[in-house]
């Protein structure tokens, strides 16, 4: 994760350069007010709430290490959702007490309270139901394996249903689970989470689909293709498959269009990352293609759509055949994944 810890006296000072130390995996940088400030923790300036409001959009996490009220009243302004907001963890100065203040789930902030815990031995305090009933988090979980929620209010029926011992359906589409978390069946339940990328899929009365981001989408294109052709023909084709959005992890096509303005421009609009690959390194992806003459003459390689997405999924299944329109052709590929269910200290 990336940390903000802010310090507000001497002693949480000391302890923000410890707890920095100790949390070696983690990127930190550390604030304290102008009157402590040094070359090694500057200040976060004169204005609190200017501070924090920046902070909530520039980091996964914040930890004060003060007061809850100092930390309580400097967020208040900037909570939105807790699926958009990062985690906040309170420690007292002396290291007594490491605290969930918000994003418990989504942010892992329960999570980030037990490794900062552990790093200055203190003890840490988890106010949310499912954690200190010991039941499982689907909410939690879906932050950690990087899976997107359809829907938060399904989400906490789930919640609610493990609380009450009522029976939680779990399955997926392409995988069998391994065995599930205690208050959830393979079997018929009304209220259920299903691991898909399809958007069609939705086994129980109320579903609560987990979306993984494992789908490569490879695009090809001819030269001069804008952008908004190539946004609305990928989005036709997303819908026509039932591919949810949330799925796409990458935009992957051959080297020479790496300087075509109209495929980097949609990935720009998209936030996607985008991955080019030489003709050479197309030839090898593994699997049966679509083959093109006019593909083989023009680019070295006799497909580059499906290609490059399979390369692109870690030599995935293609699940969406080479398809055309317009001078874009779209393809589609499904990286492997298994889900687990391990647990540290109860928080999944």
């Amino acid at each position: 994760m990336k940390l903000a810890v802010i310090s507000f006296t001497a002693a949480g000072k000391a302890l923000s350069l410890r707890l920095a130390k100790e949390l070696s995996g983690d990127t930190c940088t550390l604030f304290t007010t102008n009157k402590l400030a040094d070359t090694a923790v500057p200040s976060y300036g004169s204005d609190l709430q200017q501070w924090t409001g920046s902070a909530f959009v520039c980091y996964d996490g914040l930890i004060f290490i003060g007061a809850c009220g100092i930390a309580v009243r400097a967020v208040a302004p900037h909570v939105k959702s807790k699926t958009t907001d990062p985690a906040v963890v309170v420690l007292d100065e002396q290291g007594q007490f490491a605290i969930s203040l918000l994003s418990g789930h989504i942010g892992s902030a329960n999570t980030l309270t037990l490794v900062a815990a552990r790093a200055v031995q203190a003890t840490p305090v988890i106010t949310t139901a499912t954690d200190i009933n010991g039941l499982f988090s689907i909410d939690s979980w879906a932050a950690r394996h990087n899976l997107f929620l359809s829907d938060m209010k399904i989400a906490k029926e789930i919640s609610a249903r493990l609380l009450r011992r009522e029976p939680v359906g779990m399955t997926a589409d392409w995988f069998i689970l391994p065995q599930l978390p205690a208050g959830f069946t393979s079997g018929t339940a009304p209220v259920g989470a299903a691991i898909s990328v399809y958007e069609d899929f939705t086994p129980y009365p109320q579903t609560l689909r987990l979306i993984p981001k494992l789908v490569s989408i490879g695009i090809g294109c001819k030269q001069g293709v804008c952008a908004d052709a190539i946004e609305a023909f990928v989005l036709d084709c997303l819908r026509q498959e039932n591919i949810s959005p949330h799925s796409i992890k990458q935009v992957c096509s051959i080297d020479l269009k790496q300087n075509e303005p109209g495929l980097l421009e949609f990935c720009k609009r998209h936030g996607l990352p985008v991955r080019f690959y030489s003709a050479r390194q197309l030839s090898r992806a593994k699997g049966v293609f679509s083959s093109s003459a006019f593909v083989q003459q023009t680019t070295g390689v006799d497909n580059v759509c499906e290609r490059a997405c399979v390369l692109g999924a870690q030599q995935g299944a293609l699940i969406v055949p080479k398809l055309s329109k317009d001078g874009v052709t779209f393809a589609a590929a499904l990286q492997d994944w298994r889900a687990t269910f391990e647990s540290e200290n109860r928080v999944y």
